[in-house]
């Protein structure tokens, strides 16, 4: 039988080890957007990739999608763009699909591709939807399966809990992180995690990274300061008349 001091070491051994291999996948270069592809989008904005963000973050709500659903739908656009020039009347096009694919991902029962064509107003058919999924994962090479910051917050979380309030802090100030690609998609998702977790715990005057975190993921405070600056303005700067879809996803009681 494991002794106290054995069990928890077995549990640190193994916690490295996953956070070790999901961090190695998430750095693999084919799974990543490039940070600044924005620069080499001919019809495309910063501007426009955030209301579509808003826009995509409303798609949740209404269908009552995981968090995991959004996530992975946004990384789907980001990486797209990154090798692809897309006319801005295809952006929320895209985005659906993206949605469409991730939700056939991740969720267990994920609404028909005919709801999709429905939330756009019918701008789309089913068939330009379907025709984009298509475009998508030749995009992608099928690599659906990444690692996103909240699939990180989540694994910080387990390792060591944060009350109600701090969690659903840290999950908007991840979300937030989705708005600006260029600035965020610079840090690996761990560090976008860990910086979420750290100014959560500062903002309820929490212990900001626990040493078993820091033990774990071999991360200290130091290595997160560039990202926890960033997300300091970000959080000041996140305004209602902005990003109303966000706003309500975190207003509605849990």
């Amino acid at each position: 039988f494991y002794s106290d001091m054995n069990l928890v070491s077995a549990r640190s051994t193994a916690g490295t080890f996953i956070f070790c291999f999901v961090i190695v996948t998430s750095n693999c270069v084919r799974l990543r957007a490039k940070p600044l592809y924005m620069r080499k989008q001919q019809d495309l904005n910063h501007a426009m990739r955030t209301l579509l963000f808003d826009w995509m973050v409303d798609v949740t709500l209404e269908y009552k999608l995981e968090p995991e659903t959004l996530h992975l739908a946004v990384g789907y656009v980001d990486r797209f763009l990154s090798c692809t020039n897309l006319p801005r009347k295809k952006l929320q096009l895209l985005g659906t699909s993206a949605l469409y694919v991730a939700a056939k991902f991740e969720e267990l029962y994920p609404p028909d591709v005919k709801e999709f064509v429905y939330v756009t107003d019918d701008t789309y058919t089913v068939k330009q939807v379907l025709r984009m999924e298509h475009h998508l994962l030749y995009a992608l090479r099928f690599y659906l399966a990444v690692p996103t910051g909240l699939c990180f917050l989540e694994l910080y979380m387990q390792w060591h809990p944060l009350s109600n309030k701090a969690r659903y802090l840290a999950m908007y100030l991840l979300d937030l992180t989705l708005l600006d690609g260029e600035c965020y998609l610079a840090y690996l998702p761990s560090v976008i995690a860990a910086a979420a977790y750290c100014l959560s715990n500062c903002m309820t005057s929490r212990e900001s990274w626990p040493p078993v975190l820091s033990k774990l993921t071999m991360y200290q405070t130091s290595d997160l300061e560039g990202c926890l600056h960033d997300l300091v303005n970000s959080h000041r700067a996140a305004g209602l008349d902005t990003f109303k879809a966000l706003y309500k996803k975190y207003s509605t009681p849990k």
